[in-house]
């Protein structure tokens, strides 16, 4: 049975909203929340109960925005210019402690790949990286960068990860 349509996000709390996915459990939404005269984006948690709360995920004078979830729903890829240039990071989901630099000169729009194995992201130079990952003791190892293809420029996501084999 469907339920009850509810608003979930509105422009009217004064926030620009960017829904990025449901979180595994389906218990609430993750978005990118930028304030309407804000520079940079946060990256919040909406509980889909109805009851509208929030939960900031990554906050702070950085902007914080394109995240996705890994396929087995326990690692959390995302985009931040806290170090002044925009990188890749991950960590563990919901909690985000021991984050991850995934990225090393540049980087965006972060893809896991379907087994979980690997991180893609767009380099500053619009390739498209490949990073092996490892989950060891609550973080993550990563093995060297591998350029796979070039982009034409564009602002936004750029390119998906093939979810089928063939």
């Amino acid at each position: 049975a469907i339920g009850d349509e509810a608003i979930i996000l509105s422009f009217a709390d004064g926030n620009n909203w960017a829904p990025m996915f449901v979180s595994p459990e389906g218990q609430c939404l993750v978005a990118d929340r930028r304030g309407r005269f804000a520079e940079d984006s946060d990256l919040v948690q909406v509980a889909l109960d109805g009851s509208g709360e929030t939960q900031a995920l990554v906050e702070g004078p950085a902007d914080t925005v394109m995240s996705q979830i890994s396929p087995d729903g326990r690692w959390l890829a995302w985009t931040s210019d806290r170090s002044g240039r925009y990188e890749v990071y991950a960590a563990r989901y919901p909690g985000l402690k021991a984050r991850t630099q995934i990225s090393r000169n540049g980087g965006s729009e972060a893809r896991w790949s379907r087994d979980g194995s690997e991180l893609l992201y767009k380099g500053i130079d619009n390739w498209v990286v490949t990073v092996s990952v490892e989950r060891v003791s609550g973080t993550l190892a990563t093995g060297e960068p591998q350029r796979l293809f070039q982009l034409n420029e564009f602002d936004g996501w750029t390119y998906a990860v093939g979810t089928e084999e063939g």
